[in-house]
C-alpha cells in the first residue's frame, strides 16, 4: 500500500510517498529458498522486484524514465549495492 502525506518544513511544501514493503521483502525471501539455479531448463527465472515507490525515486535520481536502457543500466548498478540485496532472488 502507498501512503502520501504532505508535509511543510522551513516554509517549504513536500508529498512524501511511502509504501509499506515488509511484504514483498518476505515474497522475496521465501523465493529465495525455493526459486531453481539459474542453469539448464531454469534459464528463465525471477530476479526480483523493485517497490514503485523506491522505483520512481531512482527514476528522478538517474533521470531517466522507468522502462527506458537507461534505466535499467542504473537499476543494475543500483541492485549491485549490498544494501538491495534483499530485493534480488537470484542475481541479475
Amino acid at each position: 500500500m502507498i501512503t502520501e502525506k504532505i508535509v511543510e518544513e522551513d516554509g517549504k511544501i513536500q508529498v512524501v510517498r511511502e509504501q509499506d514493503c515488509a511484504g514483498l521483502l518476505k515474497t522475496l525471501k521465501k523465493m529465495r529458498e525455493l526459486a531453481p539455479r539459474h542453469s539448464g531448463q531454469d534459464r528463465t527465472r525471477w530476479v526480483g522486484s523493485i517497490p514503485l515507490v523506491m522505483a520512481e525515486e531512482w527514476s528522478r535520481e538517474c533521470g531517466a524514465a522507468i522502462g527506458t536502457k537507461e534505466y535499467a543500466q542504473y537499476i543494475k548498478k543500483k541492485l549491485a549495492d549490498p544494501d538491495y540485496k534483499n530485493l534480488l532472488v537470484r542475481g541479475q
